[in-house]
């Protein structure tokens, strides 16, 4: 799996954000509370479930309201595209969507 975007709906202090990512190797680099750690934790978030309300401090929040979650899009060994979608509404680790490129969902 190559992930070849990311987009932030809300995820702590990340509102809108929006990252792309070339194939090979990758480096988010920045200074100390620069959100390194949070990407890290949004992708982890996406692809496995958000953090149950139990852990408030590893489960970001959006800090200043808004859509909790976001989408990254990847491409398999088979070269197909997809776009996993995860929402936080009514579950704690998220309403998740899987769709590949022609708009299908999974």
């Amino acid at each position: 799996m190559i992930i070849q975007n990311i987009h932030i709906y809300g995820f702590g202090k990340m509102i809108d954000k929006k990252l792309t990512l070339v194939k090979g190797f990758n480096i988010i680099e920045g200074l100390n509370e620069a959100g390194k750690s949070t990407i890290m934790a949004f992708i982890r978030g996406i692809l496995f479930g958000f953090e149950s309300r139990r852990n408030p401090h590893l489960r970001y929040e959006p800090l200043h309201g808004g859509n909790f979650g976001g989408a990254i899009e990847f491409v398999d060994e088979k070269n197909q595209s997809y776009r996993i979608e995860r929402i936080s509404r009514q579950k704690a680790n998220g309403d998740v969507q899987i769709f590949r490129s022609t708009g299908e969902v999974v």
